[in-house]
């Protein structure tokens, strides 16, 4: 571009530059005055510029502001730069930089925090604009695929314009509006449908792509795939997973709107449970029951892993529980700060844990305070407590599970 404005430049100059015929005082350009002489006085140009000498303007040197040598302007198209290669292909980097750099500022000045639902931000250079593109993207030279696998949860659109997309393609727009199965390979109603064996091997097929492509985002292969430690992984899988729940619809809709969004939610599912069959209803409950609950705990004949941890929930008031979990970290969906964790030890197994709960459940019985704790749910927490000594008493019980054994028969008079 900077050449082509260059040798424009040089042209023009040359095709509008006026000077006088020495020979007849005619005024002409100095692209005309070679064939002038030649045609009316015969002469040849070169005898014409050594008998009368014409002067041409002499250009300033310079020097290159990348490799600091001095330079003849003529040598090269672009003012600053010298004729190396290497200087030019440096200079053409600054100014994209440059470009870029002034872009950005720009971009910030036209979105803000007053109107986030108009821009995305690239996570590269902090570019804002209403639709990431790939032609963006060549910038930092990656793709979009390598880009979304650096970044899971990226944006490339905007809100407004996902809500543009959305309503352009809703209800009848859509080409499969009200289609009743017939174009999914899942139904019965498929126009391709041979069987519900074939049904079965789709979704077989299905499942086996996802594993094998680590496409599915509720497995740590997943996150591991994508060059996320173990522990990081796990984090990613519980917020992948925690799609809706009434903290989450408070932080999108406000606490009012959220909670009357949440409420709506929880009603109609309740609605839809109420109206299936008792049959429904206990496949259900069977399907979402594990090995692990209150009764066959009491029963201390459980061979899972235990986790017995603490955790800080306010000032001086905190919780005590179990898991068969990779630890606390896993127990609940909404991430743990590492600073509230007071404890998070293996016990010998589950029933070891669960004999330490109850025995300081009953030690500390008068601290207890059943309520709401927002991500921990409706529980029990013992409030104004020497953590010190329970920390102390927790030692004690965690290193022999026989003294647990018999402290907990001795509580439980078993």
């Amino acid at each position: 571009m900077l050449q082509q404005k260059n040798s424009t430049k040089c042209r023009k100059n040359k095709h509008t530059k006026k000077i006088c015929c020495q020979v007849c005082g005619d005024e002409l350009t100095l692209y005309n005055i070679g064939m002038h002489v030649k045609k009316y006085h015969g002469l040849d140009p070169i005898e014409y510029k050594i008998k009368h000498g014409i002067k041409e303007e002499k250009k300033e040197p310079i020097i290159c502001y990348i490799c600091n040598i001095r330079k003849c302007h003529h040598n090269s198209t672009i003012s600053r730069v010298c004729s190396n290669t290497e200087c030019k292909n440096k200079h053409e980097i600054y100014v994209k930089n440059k470009y870029l750099e002034d872009r950005i500022k720009d971009t910030h000045k036209k979105f803000d925090e007053t109107n986030n639902d108009e821009w995305v931000e690239c996570l590269i250079c902090g570019m804002r604009t209403g639709q990431l593109t790939e032609l963006h993207l060549k910038v930092h030279n990656i793709t979009a695929k390598e880009y979304k696998n650096k970044y899971p949860y990226a944006e490339f659109s905007c809100q407004n314009n996902k809500v543009i997309s959305s309503e352009r393609i809703k209800g009848k727009n859509n080409p499969a509006y009200q289609h009743g199965g017939k174009f999914s390979p899942f139904s019965e109603n498929f126009i391709h449908y041979r069987g519900q064996e074939f049904i079965e091997e789709t979704k077989q097929k299905a499942a086996k792509s996802r594993l094998e492509n680590n496409s599915c985002p509720v497995t740590l292969e997943y996150y591991t795939h994508l060059g996320h430690t173990k522990d990081e992984a796990i984090e990613l899988r519980r917020q992948r997973q925690s799609t809706f729940s009434l903290e989450i619809c408070v932080e999108k809709y406000g606490e009012e709107e959220g909670t009357r969004v949440w409420q709506e939610r929880q009603e109609k599912w309740q609605d839809t449970l109420n109206s299936k069959s008792q049959i429904e209803i206990d496949s259900i409950n069977a399907k979402k029951a594990t090995k692990i609950n209150y009764k066959s705990l009491w029963s201390l004949d459980l061979d899972f892993q235990g986790i017995f941890y603490i955790v800080k929930v306010f000032e001086n008031s905190y919780k005590i529980g179990i898991t068969s979990r990779n630890g606390v970290v896993e127990r609940y969906r909404n991430p743990i700060p590492k600073e509230s964790i007071i404890m998070n030890e293996k016990a010998k197994d589950i029933n070891h844990a669960f004999m330490m709960e109850q025995i300081l459940k009953r030690r500390y019985n008068k601290n207890i305070k059943k309520s709401d704790y927002g991500q921990y749910g409706w529980t029990e927490v013992l409030n104004n407590i020497n953590i010190d000594i329970l920390i102390k008493e927790c030692r004690e019980l965690i290193s022999d599970k026989l003294i647990t054994l018999d402290e907990f028969n001795r509580v439980f008079k078993k």
